[in-house]
């Protein structure tokens, strides 16, 4: 199974914009990008005008849209409750170690 990659709207500015280390990065891998229904909803909502906003939604049309489902919350969740606990771990172990 090939792996998959969720960006979120920043990520997808930066590549519009053309942003050389955004670009570098994900260019290789555009086949394989993904883009939730609410960063595809931020991403339009962003559109200064209408013509910005048919430009947006063709520059969408390039990634896959999915469906955050209650399942795809659930496992976000579960994994920034994880991240965010690991994080702080670490900050204070380094302060600690400072000292």
């Amino acid at each position: 199974m090939e792996s998959s990659i969720l960006i979120d709207t920043s990520i997808l500015i930066a590549l519009q914009r053309g942003e050389e280390k955004t670009v570098a990065l994900f260019s290789k891998y555009i086949k394989a990008i993904y883009i939730s229904q609410i960063t595809a909803c931020e991403f339009i909502y962003g559109s200064q005008n209408s013509k910005e906003k048919c430009i947006n939604k063709d520059f969408l049309n390039q990634f896959n849209i999915v469906e955050v489902t209650e399942e795809i919350s659930r496992i976000a969740y579960h994994i920034l409750d994880r991240v965010i606990v690991f994080l702080i771990d670490w900050v204070l172990q380094m302060r600690l170690s400072l000292q």
